[in-house]
């Protein structure tokens, strides 16, 4: 199952210049994948300039976004999973998982197994992930 996220994005500073927006400048698509046990994400820009994801934005390639605990949760019926928090470390200069141009897809996956309380028996019910996308337009 395929669906978009529905994102309210407010205007926030970076460089200068105001955030990229969800669903104009960039379209986050979440796929439940039970089989696999994790969800699918794919980030697609449309945006002229790049738009950068920060580890704390975007999964890395095993899965993990940093520090995403009060952000990134599942949902089944009135049940909520957070996220476990993760720390990636620090990084001089900044950190940036992806770059993405116009036209240009990313993609990532966050596994079951690292939502806290969310069990096996879950696993195939109906649910929902929470995952409230941001990104930030690249200096250069």
């Amino acid at each position: 199952m395929a669906f978009a996220l529905a994102v309210t994005s407010g205007v926030a500073a970076h460089a200068g210049a105001k955030m990229p927006v969800a669903g104009k400048d960039f379209d986050v698509v979440t796929r439940d994948n039970p089989a696999a046990q994790r969800f699918e994400l794919t980030f697609t820009s449309h945006a002229k300039r790049p738009i950068c994801l920060a580890p704390e934005q975007w999964p890395n390639q095993a899965g993990k976004i940093d520090w995403a605990r009060d952000s990134v949760a599942v949902r089944v019926g009135t049940a909520h999973f957070p996220l476990s928090d993760w720390n990636g470390g620090y990084c001089v200069g900044g950190c940036v998982v992806a770059k993405v141009r116009r036209g240009e897809s990313v993609n990532g996956f966050i596994p079951y197994k690292d939502f806290e309380g969310f069990g096996a028996e879950q696993y195939q019910a109906r649910k929902e992930l929470v995952f409230p996308p941001s990104a930030f337009w690249c200096s250069h």
